[in-house]
């Protein structure tokens, strides 16, 4: 039984999006960022960190996002939410699946690092505000990758739409998405009217 370690609302979701979009059958491992369950020793030996999402599968623990997914697609997906190997849309769905981790959450998370989760006396406006112009340079470049299309690969709906989702709606709950960036909102809303979203950001 695969097993995922998760905090509600956090980018764990998105692995627990996608195995709702996979339809596989799974167990959720509950933790808190608050009761400190994240740092207890059984949990630092899946996750040396202490962080999510991390993931059990028989003999497999992972503990890296992008490569979670790309796991649970070769095993699992048989052809589902990712184009061929030899398919002309493979590279790129390569590129944003590992930029929606590597590139967007990286800004973001300065961001939130400088400028939300301190406590306001600890807080670095200056780089704040120079995380808050790379977020919108990288949300801007992705708000033109979406330009006349409804998903980042043509074909459609993808995993890399699933990594991409915990990004955007975070910058967005921030504030952080550009005035210009009417294909970002559409996008978004695109995402969470697929019937597997709520199922998982509300767990």
């Amino acid at each position: 039984m695969i097993r995922l370690y998760h905090v509600p609302q956090s980018r764990s979701a998105r692995i627990l999006w996608l195995l709702e979009e996979l339809g596989l059958e799974y167990e959720i491992e509950s933790l808190s960022m608050q009761d400190g369950s994240m740092k207890r020793p059984e949990y630092l030996a899946v996750h040396p960190l202490g962080r999510v999402p991390a993931l059990r599968d028989g003999e497999v623990t992972l503990f890296e996002s992008g490569a979670i997914a790309q796991y649970l697609l070769e095993k699992y997906g048989q052809g589902r939410l990712e184009p061929a190997a030899d398919s002309p849309e493979r590279p790129a769905f390569l590129q944003w699946l590992h930029w929606s981790e590597a590139t967007l959450m990286i800004t973001v998370s300065e961001y939130i690092r400088f400028g939300v989760r301190p406590p306001e006396p600890e807080r670095i406006p200056a780089a704040a505000e120079i995380a808050r112009g790379r977020a919108h340079e990288t949300l801007r470049a992705l708000d033109a990758a979406l330009a006349g299309r409804e998903f980042l690969l043509e074909s459609g709906f993808s995993a890399a739409d699933v990594m991409m989702s915990a990004g955007v709606r975070i910058a967005r709950i921030l504030g952080l998405l550009p005035e210009d960036s009417a294909n970002l909102a559409a996008y978004l809303d695109r995402l969470e009217q697929r019937p597997a979203y709520p199922r998982a950001h509300q767990a």
